[in-house]
């Protein structure tokens, strides 16, 4: 899908001061990986409402305004860090005359393509690369529609870590007082001694794939997946909401 008679804006998220470089433990990374999200919603939301909470949003979370890099300490090994910048986020803001109908390929949480609202980010984002952003934002309007399309490098975090920050974001844009997410330190595994191997050995781990091929695996996960697709009666969609509300509420206790 393309925009027609579009024109694109780019506005300049201010980051928080430079902090100290977030050390990465090796069993963390997944720099490889990204997380696409994709939100519509009717009327317009203003670029300069989104700026504001983005310049917010990145205060709690500064990890988001910075660059993946990497270097070797004085005995050889790979040290690796996410290195704060005073270099801008981008806002991308498009705006066009009318967006496509439908907004998406198909009815589905998952889309076979989600051009043209993604912004991908660059492939040196996954290198050692302190000039390329870890986060991609672009939003999309016409007169009646908004998209804001979101592109987060895995490094940053998982789903949920992601899920965290586009609440945050969300709860900014509505006015409403966000907290900090708790950040806790990274997992060091201790080294297993043979008796606990033996004690927990476990059959189908007999075979261990060399980490090349693991990552094959990994990534092409998608391709043998099958897709199931659930839909859901109005009804059914306002008694989920009904009850995504009550867990909220019940959290906040």
């Amino acid at each position: 899908m393309t925009l027609s008679e579009s024109t694109t804006a780019f506005i300049h998220i201010t980051p928080p001061p430079p902090l100290d470089p977030i050390p990465l433990s090796p069993i963390t990374l997944w720099q490889s990986g990204a997380v696409n999200s994709v939100h519509s919603f009717p009327g317009v939301l203003p670029p300069e409402k989104l700026q504001k909470a983005l310049e917010k949003v990145i205060k709690l979370w500064p990890v988001v305004a910075g660059r993946f890099v990497r270097h070797q300490n004085g005995e050889g090994e790979w040290e690796y860090f996410i290195e704060h910048t005073a270099t801008p986020l981008v806002l991308q803001h498009t705006t066009t005359s009318s967006l496509p109908t439908p907004l998406f390929p198909v009815p589905a949480v998952i889309q076979p393509a989600l051009s043209p609202y993604i912004i991908s980010l660059d492939a040196s984002a996954q290198l050692n690369n302190p000039s390329s952003p870890l986060l991609s934002i672009h939003l999309t309007t016409s007169p009646t529609t908004s998209v804001l399309a979101i592109c987060w490098a895995h490094i940053l975090g998982d789903d949920a870590a992601f899920n965290a920050f586009e609440k945050a974001l969300s709860d900014l844009c509505e006015g409403k007082v966000v907290e900090g997410p708790a950040l806790k330190g990274h997992v060091k595994l201790r080294k297993v001694s043979e008796e606990v191997v033996k004690k927990w050995e476990i059959p189908q781990l007999g075979n261990m794939l060399e980490i090349k091929a693991a990552y094959s695996v990994y990534g092409d996960a998608h391709v043998r997946s099958k897709l199931v697709q659930v839909v859901f009666a109005p009804s059914e969609v306002k008694l989920l909401k009904s009850l995504s509300r009550v867990k909220e509420a019940m959290s906040g206790c």
